[in-house]
Parts: C-alpha cells; structure tokens; sequence
C-alpha cells in the first residue's frame, strides 16, 4: 500500500511556485537550434540538436550557469560536452566512477572530432572529491566551468564531496556550475 505525501503549502513552496516559467515554442527552439549550429561552427546537414539539447546550450550561454532536470535518455551528455566549446572556458566534467572510463575513452573522442568538442575536458567522478584531498585536487585543478552530471550525486549536504565542493565554490565565486540530472527528484 503507498502512502501519499502531502505538501505543504509553505512560504517557501509559495515562493518558488511564483517564479516565473520560461516557455519558448518549437519554432522559437528550432531557430535556437539553427543559431547554436551556426554558433558552433557545425555542419546543419549532419549535426541536428534536439529541442531540449538547444534550450539547455541557450539557457546557459545566457546566464552562465544551468539547472536541468533534463529526462533519462534526452542528451544530456552531449549537452554536457558542448557547454566548454559554447562557453570558451576550461571544464571539469563530474560524472558517477562507472562513466569515467566510458566518457574518457568512447565517447569524448567519438564525439570530439565530429562535434568540435573541446579536447581538453576535465572528466572526474564525484568519489574523487570523496577523497581526503579532494579538495586540494579541485583548487589546484581551477576550472572555469564545473558540470555535474548526474547532480544528485551532490545532494547530501553532510557529505565530505558535497562540503568540498561548496567550499571551492565559495573560495571561487566566479565558476560558473552546471548541473543536470534526469532524476534529480527521485526519493531513491
């Protein structure tokens, strides 16, 4: 038997319910997809963002960050790869250990040449910042852009790597972050 939660209807809840809501049409996103290519210097007839991939890219070239609860399966890793091009800057791409080697040896350089990736992107995984010099590691690394894939893996405010990388982030107020997660509300 489920339970249902019931939510509470609090200031806080109010507050974020106000916030106004981006909307942008299909047609307003295809243009978007358009500009991005042309930004990217790709080829229109073999390279095709999806809508949400060209919403995202746009979102964060106009504010230099990104929150995106983009859905399992909708090209978020792409996304993640074309944020260091778009922006210009150095990256440190955050995924789950067991992405690290599949990133760094097959799909970067699968997708490097044919998309014009930045080749020199910084793939870590969160445990390395578990580490006891996780923090050392992260200062001494100096990104410009962090990107957590797979954010949630960031949501424990009492953990070693989430107080390691608030700690960098407030030693660092000019990195620009960008997190994404297909199930960045999921209880589990």
């Amino acid at each position: 038997r489920s339970e249902m939660r019931r939510v509470v209807k609090s200031l806080e809840f109010k507050r974020i319910e106000a916030l106004p809501r981006r909307v942008c049409s299909d047609e307003i996103l295809e243009r978007i997809a358009e500009a991005l290519t042309d930004v990217l210097s790709l080829d229109p007839k073999e390279h095709r963002l999806r809508l949400i991939q060209a919403f995202a890219l746009w979102e964060c070239e106009q504010h230099g960050g990104l929150l995106a609860p983009i859905g399992v399966g909708h090209g978020k890793t792409l996304i993640t790869l074309l944020i260091p091009t778009l922006r210009g800057k150095r990256a440190l791409l955050l995924v789950p250990a067991s992405m690290v080697p599949v990133l760094r040896d097959h799909t970067l350089p699968a997708l490097a040449e044919q998309w014009r990736i930045r080749p020199d992107i910084e793939i870590a995984s969160y445990a390395r910042l578990s580490q006891k010099d996780g923090a050392e590691w992260l200062i001494d690394l100096g990104p410009d852009i962090v990107i957590a894939d797979e954010c949630h893996k960031l949501k424990r405010l009492q953990s070693a790597r989430t107080k390691r990388f608030v700690r960098f982030f407030r030693s660092k107020p000019d990195t620009e972050f960008y997190a994404l997660s297909g199930t960045m509300t999921r209880d589990s």
